[in-house]
């Protein structure tokens, strides 16, 4: 959501013929490392969600030798 307004200045300018994609280096830049971050973040957590222990962890233990 934050890139939103740097997408919607390259709108505002494509139909201009003097526009070149040079000088949008630096939106491309920041575009590519957002993705890239957000990817990583979505693997991390799928990751961990997958490779959790098995059984029961040591709350779980001793929650159910208390009961």
């Amino acid at each position: 959501m934050l890139q939103m307004s740097g997408i919607a200045h390259v709108a505002t300018l494509a139909p201009d013929p003097a526009f070149s994609s040079a000088d949008l280096l630096g939106l491309r830049r920041s575009l590519a490392v957002h993705a890239a971050g957000g990817l990583v973040v979505l693997l991390v957590t799928t990751t961990l969600s997958v490779l959790k222990p098995r059984g029961l962890t040591r709350y779980g233990w001793w929650k159910l030798q208390r009961q």
